[in-house]
C-alpha cells in the first residue's frame, strides 16, 4: 500500500516537474515558497484522495427511530446517527439495530480511559431489557470515523446480543477470565461479529490505506482470519 501511495505522490510531482517546463504560471508559483508549499499540498491530498475508500454498501433509507439516549444531542447524536445506518447495511448488523430499538436499549456517549465502549446489560423483574445501555467513547464519537464507529456499535451490541438469547458464558459459569477481567468467549464472539461487519464494508483484507482506527481494524481483521484463538494473543 505505501508503494502505491508513493508511486501517485511520485506521478503528481512529475506532473508538476512537466508543468514547471512548460507553463510560465507554475514556474511562478515554484519561485515562491507559500504558493510552492500549497501546490505540494494539494498534490498530496489529490493522491490521498485516489486512495480514499467507501463502505462497499448501497444506500439504504435512514431509520425513522434510532437507539440515541436523550442526553446525547448536536454533532454526537448527527455521529451516532450515520453509524448505525452504516451498521443497517448488513444483515446481521440490521437484526443488531433492530433488537436495540425493540428492547428500549439506547447509546450514550462519554468519557473512557482504555476502552472503547462498554456493554451494560440487566433484565428486569418483568423480563424487559430497558435498563441497559451502551456506552461508546466521546473520542470515537466525535472523531472522523464512523464507519469506525459503526463497527463498535455491531461489537458492543453483540454483547447485548448474547444476553438476550441467552448464549452469554456467565449464565452458564463456563467464561474463561483472563488476568485482566475480561470474559475471553465474550470478546471472542464480540471482534468476530466486528470484524465480519469492516470485512463486509471493504473486503477480506480490510481498507486500502489504513491509519489509526482504522488500521487496528484491519488488524482485527488479520486476527479473524487466523482463527479465534489469535483474539487471546
Amino acid at each position: 500500500m505505501a508503494r502505491r501511495l508513493f508511486f501517485l505522490l511520485a506521478c503528481n510531482f512529475a506532473v508538476l516537474a512537466v508543468l514547471y517546463v512548460t507553463s510560465p504560471t507554475v514556474r511562478v508559483v515554484s519561485t515562491q515558497p507559500a504558493l510552492w508549499d500549497d501546490a505540494v499540498g494539494a498534490a498530496l491530498d489529490a493522491a490521498i484522495e485516489q486512495l480514499d475508500e467507501e463502505p462497499h454498501f448501497a444506500e439504504v433509507r435512514g431509520a425513522t427511530r434510532l437507539p440515541i439516549c436523550d442526553t446525547v444531542t448536536g454533532v454526537a447524536a448527527e455521529s451516532l446517527g450515520y453509524a448505525f445506518n452504516l451498521m443497517r447495511q448488513t444483515v446481521e448488523g440490521d437484526r443488531l439495530f433492530k433488537q436495540l430499538v425493540s428492547e428500549g436499549i439506547c447509546v450514550r456517549v462519554g468519557e473512557i480511559e482504555y476502552n472503547s465502549g462498554f456493554a451494560y446489560v440487566v433484565q428486569s423483574f418483568t423480563g424487559g431489557w430497558s435498563r441497559s445501555y451502551i456506552q461508546i467513547a466521546t473520542r470515537h464519537v466525535l472523531g472522523d470515523e464512523r464507519d469506525v464507529l459503526a463497527a463498535l456499535l455491531v461489537h458492543e451490541a453483540t454483547h447485548v446480543d448474547r444476553y438476550i438469547q441467552g448464549t452469554v458464558c456467565t449464565y452458564s459459569e463456563t467464561c474463561t477470565i483472563l488476568l485482566n477481567g475480561v470474559e475471553l468467549e465474550q470478546e471472542v464472539a464480540a471482534h468476530r461479529a466486528e470484524a465480519e461487519w469492516w470485512m463486509a464494508a471493504y473486503g477480506e483484507n480490510g481498507k486500502r490505506l489504513a491509519f489509526g482506527y482504522d488500521y487496528g481494524m484491519n488488524e482485527l481483521v488479520d486476527a479473524y482470519r487466523d482463527g479465534d484463538a489469535a483474539f487471546t494473543v
